[in-house]
């Protein structure tokens, strides 16, 4: 194996790794956007769901997140959620 292939290797193993990182994030906000189709939602608990999606749509958009954002992102999301969902 040549020194070149070893980097070509490397490169696509961390694209496939980012790409995978994509994917989840992108199935985590088409469950929550399912969760707005249904009639189970109430206006206040849209807000907060949508402010998370859009954390996480801004998280996916960031280049190379360094672990202090990617943090405070994972902070925002949970927070915007653990609201929605410990409504009364």
């Amino acid at each position: 194996m040549r020194i070149s292939d070893t980097a070509h290797f490397a490169t696509s193993v961390e694209k496939e790794q980012k790409m995978s990182k994509f994917r989840e994030l992108h199935a985590c906000i088409a469950r929550l956007q399912a969760l707005l189709a249904g009639d189970d939602v109430e206006p206040e608990q849209q807000k907060d769901i949508k402010r998370a999606m859009e954390q996480m749509k801004r998280l996916s958009r960031t280049a190379h997140p360094s672990q202090r954002q990617v943090f405070a992102a994972v902070r925002e999301i949970a927070d915007a959620l653990l609201r929605a969902f410990l409504r009364n």
